[in-house]
């Protein structure tokens, strides 16, 4: 008779799954500068959000093409028949071009933000450098402490302030830490894991409990950014 495997490790329940934003809610955020547009200017917020990854799609569907362009005639001094250079480059174009869609359409809507028992798992895409992912997990034991700004729920960019001091000021703390950015701090003095667009990405209430259950598990470290009045 068969003997029953009592030393199986058991999965891992998740405890909290954050829900992705919708992708244009997502690509407004991410796109956001660090100072306020003027007021009058706020409309264009909304067509960033839906222009920006179209001219991306196309310009990251036409580096391919350029590249080997560039590479065959400039860096080679190689000289193509016209007919084979058509070829190559539609050959190319069929290749980037589902690439691209595949990029900045599809691939995000598998972006998850988890945490389970013993570990937390983590996709964003199009985090680094605006068209890489941001992808990794800790374990839960791990985990030290972490970091984030108070105006992460903001849908728009806090006011900074009249002075070229408050404004500087303002620069400075988006290039340290983004508020679309989660640090986390490993023990054993580990390098710290930084989170890319996390705050921009997924639904804000699914955010604010994520917030509360990692503070259960790690200390949290939340930098105070004053906010303006806008009226």
């Amino acid at each position: 008779m068969g003997q029953l495997e009592t030393g199986a490790a058991k999965p891992a329940r998740v405890s909290l799954s954050c829900r992705p934003r919708p992708l244009r809610d997502y690509f407004r955020l991410r796109y956001q500068g660090i100072l306020p547009l003027p007021r009058r200017l706020h409309f264009i917020e909304s067509f960033i959000g839906l222009a920006s990854p179209i001219v991306e799609t196309f310009i990251l569907a036409g580096l391919p093409p350029v590249a080997l362009i560039f590479v065959v005639s400039v860096i080679l001094g190689v000289k193509v028949d016209l007919f084979w250079g058509r070829v190559t480059l539609a050959g190319t174009l069929a290749l980037s071009v589902p690439f691209a869609c595949w990029c900045f359409w599809i691939s995000p809507r598998r972006d998850i933000l988890t945490i389970s028992d013993c570990e937390m798992r983590w996709r964003v895409s199009l985090a680094h450098w605006g068209w890489f992912r941001c992808h990794g997990k800790v374990e839960s034991h791990d985990l030290r402490g972490f970091l984030y700004r108070s105006d992460w729920p903001e849908p728009t960019v806090v006011e900074p302030g009249p002075t070229t001091h408050e404004k500087l000021a303002r620069l400075w703390l988006e290039v340290n830490v983004s508020r679309h950015d989660l640090v986390l701090y490993p023990k054993n003095d580990a390098e710290a894991v930084v989170i890319r667009n996390v705050f921009a990405r997924f639904d804000q209430t699914d955010l604010q409990r994520f917030i509360e259950h990692l503070a259960e598990l790690a200390e949290p470290c939340r930098i105070p950014v004053a906010l303006k009045d806008s009226r």
